[in-house]
């Protein structure tokens, strides 16, 4: 039988029709999305602590430096565009534990409010999304 056409097969009590399946043929091209890179510190080697409402920073025998308020930075665009969009988010009953110096500047300020609920507990996230300019 042609592929495609359809032909009756009689059997002893009816007509019965065969219809071959249809070959069904997709295709579409794959496309790479690229999400821009994490926001980040400014200055390396300066991390955000609580430091009791202390201003100016602390420095380790290593060479760390840990600062109430730090700077940061949106992450590489990888080809997305529009203006960077700061989100806070804060997690733990409601208290406040940071804050942000603006929402829709290339590099705001972070400072730390209090301290987290306990140790590796991060009560205070910074992301971006792009706006559409």
């Amino acid at each position: 039988m042609a592929r495609g056409s359809s032909e009756p097969r009689e059997t002893s009590q009816e007509r019965v029709w065969e219809v071959p399946a249809p070959t069904l043929t997709t295709h579409s091209a794959s496309t790479t999305i690229n999400r821009p890179a994490r926001p980040d510190y400014i200055s390396s080697n300066r991390y955000l602590t609580f430091m009791a409402g202390e201003s100016g920073s602390y420095r380790t025998d290593n060479g760390t430096n840990f600062a109430n308020s730090v700077g940061l930075q949106a992450g590489a665009a990888n080809g997305a565009f529009g203006t960077p969009a700061w989100l806070l988010l804060q997690s733990g009953g409601g208290q406040t534990y940071a804050s942000l110096s603006c929402t829709s500047c290339a590099s705001p300020t972070l400072t730390a409010l209090r301290e987290s609920d306990g140790c590796l507990v991060y009560n205070a996230q910074v992301k971006t999304r792009l706006r559409r300019i």
